[in-house]
């Protein structure tokens, strides 16, 4: 009774009480009850307390007592696996992260003694009968996550923490596949917000090995470590000879039968980070690269995977121009590979990454003298800079239409942010009954869920389970986004977004003033009046552009 007791008080949390005394009265009762004999009433005293703690109504009485609750919270989670509880953990992290910095090393190490003693049961994890170990240890990476969240900026705090988390993200095999993202996600962080040690390159060896084990559907979420290893420690990348290993992935993501076209562009991302972060030192890469990316482009049949083969072409130029124009023409390429790409600008090239890189990449080919262009591109020379011009207009027009459009955004995504009362699905903000009667029943009971999203005669392997139940959470919504629009959306960055476009295209331009006179200026007699216009409209923006960054740099 006195459970049931609780966990309906719980619910009263954002209701306003006429008298606060009461309101504080029943938390210090929730809390005096963590501690009770009964161990059903103090978990649920536990979950009862997740409301209050995201309530800022309760923030007085909460803060007093935040390395009281830790404490509470951790020794219940030694006797029993819950997933609200541990949840209730989270969200004290994310509420009070001021408030408990110095206590996180021991949280972290206790979460972490936790989640590896459900995860050392193996199969039987994954069992009918321990659904709720599963889920304890799902939401037990969720609140590592939350800890590195919101430690990043904390001095010294990674390598406190790094020597408990590598040897968990290390133990990982396929029975683990749906925590994986996870393990990715830790290891993201700890590459890009902390120092990349001999520990974390062991970290990456391993997921390399895993993805060409069985992996493979990671490359994306890889993608973003790998990354980091690459530029944030270039030269240890390159000295123990792991470019070869983002080389074959790059090989396996484009030519493998298992690969689909998604990986193939996640592939041509990765050795882009490559070619922009080792310039100068990858240099016999050039050519083979280009042939891939070519050999693919013949039969590729997304408009993504057309523009991010492409990118691949764009990003030799800007790493060397002359070595990869004589390539192309070694191969007899060249005038059919511009006509593609030329054909392929208005309707293809919608994003602001890949239109730069085509952008840095023409204009790179301007640094290259005349006379070493190959004889059938040295026709396309004006076609290829005015190009290069309207390229730039649609970059700003792109930039200026994101400018625009982001206040609303951030205002919406506020609004959203602050009428959400937890982290859960609401089954009242499902579009139909008929998915929050699903989203009830999901809720309800995984067990039947599983039986549902798979009929009673297929066999389905243990570590299929979440997938299933996240797939069919994904069904419940009405205007899902399909695989086109995911690959729409997905957006990629790297060194060279810091670059202005523009002034780098008109110092490539005035390069060749400087160095054929003759050819420039027979260049600027063939622009038509609005060629000239638009020409005289960039050089106006990049002195602006120049003018803002000095007044900038002169402020900081």
């Amino acid at each position: 009774m006195r459970a049931r007791a609780i966990s309906v008080f719980g619910k009263f949390y954002n209701l306003k009480f006429q008298y606060l005394e009461n309101f504080f009265k029943g938390i210090e009762f929730l809390i005096a009850s963590l501690s009770d004999k009964s161990l059903p009433v103090s978990v649920f005293s536990a979950v009862a307390l997740q409301g209050f703690i995201k309530s800022n109504a309760a923030r007085p009485a909460i803060e007093q007592v935040t390395s009281q609750l830790l404490e509470a919270f951790l020794n219940l989670m030694n006797h029993v696996d819950n997933d609200d509880l541990v949840g209730t953990l989270d969200l004290l992290i994310t509420k009070y992260a001021d408030k408990i910095k110095e206590y996180i090393p021991q949280v972290a190490a206790r979460v972490i003694q936790n989640y590896a003693r459900i995860i050392s049961r193996g199969d039987e994890l994954f069992g009918d009968d321990d659904s709720a170990g599963l889920l304890t240890a799902i939401e037990l990476l969720r609140t590592i996550l939350t800890i590195l969240d919101n430690t990043k900026s904390v001095p010294g705090m990674y390598s406190q923490l790094e020597p408990l988390l590598v040897p968990v993200i290390l133990n990982i095999s396929d029975s683990l596949v749906d925590m994986f993202s996870d393990y990715i996600q830790i290891l993201t962080f700890f590459t890009f917000h902390g120092d990349i040690t001999d520990a974390l390159w062991a970290v990456f060896d391993k997921y390399v090995e895993i993805y060409f084990s069985w992996g493979r559907d990671f490359l994306q979420e890889l993608l973003k470590p790998f990354d980091n290893f690459i530029s944030r420690s270039t030269e240890k990348f390159l000295s123990r000879g792991s470019l070869e290993t983002i080389w074959n992935i790059y090989k396996n993501a484009l030519e493998s039968e298992h690969s689909g076209e998604s990986d193939a562009a996640i592939g041509c991302d990765l050795i882009e980070v490559v070619f922009v972060y080792c310039r100068g030192k990858v240099d016999t890469l050039v050519g083979p690269a280009i042939d891939a990316a070519l050999t693919k482009l013949n039969n590729a049949e997304m408009p993504f995977l057309k523009v991010a083969l492409l990118q691949v072409v764009a990003n030799t130029f800007y790493y060397n121009p002359i070595i990869a124009l004589n390539h192309l023409e070694s191969k007899g390429v060249t005038l059919q590979l511009f006509q593609t790409w030329f054909s392929l600008l208005n309707s293809c090239f919608k994003r602001r990454h890949e239109i730069k890189v085509t952008i840095l990449g023409f204009s790179a080919l301007l640094y290259v003298p005349f006379s070493q262009w190959p004889p059938v591109l040295q026709s396309q020379l004006k076609n290829l800079i005015t190009t290069i011009m309207e390229l730039c207009k649609k970059y700003m027009k792109i930039k200026e239409e994101e400018s625009n459009s982001s206040g609303e955004t951030s205002s919406d995504l506020d609004s959203e942010l602050d009428s959400e009362d937890d982290g859960e699905l609401d089954i009242d903000d499902m579009p139909t009954e008929k998915s929050k009667a699903e989203m009830a029943e999901l809720k309800k009971n995984i067990k039947e869920l599983k039986h549902k999203v798979y009929p009673d005669n297929e066999d389905v392997a243990p570590d299929m389970l979440n997938g299933a139940i996240m797939s069919k959470i994904m069904e419940l919504y009405d205007g899902a986004p399909s695989d086109d629009e995911i690959e729409d959306d997905y957006e990629f960055s790297t060194l060279i977004d810091d670059i202005d476009e523009i002034v780098f295209f008109l110092e490539a331009f005035q390069s060749i003033e400087k160095r054929e006179g003759p050819v420039y200026q027979q260049i600027l007699s063939t622009f038509s009046s609005e060629e000239q216009t638009k020409l005289q409209e960039l050089a106006f923006e990049a002195n602006q552009r120049q003018k803002d960054k000095l007044t900038k740099d002169q402020n900081k």
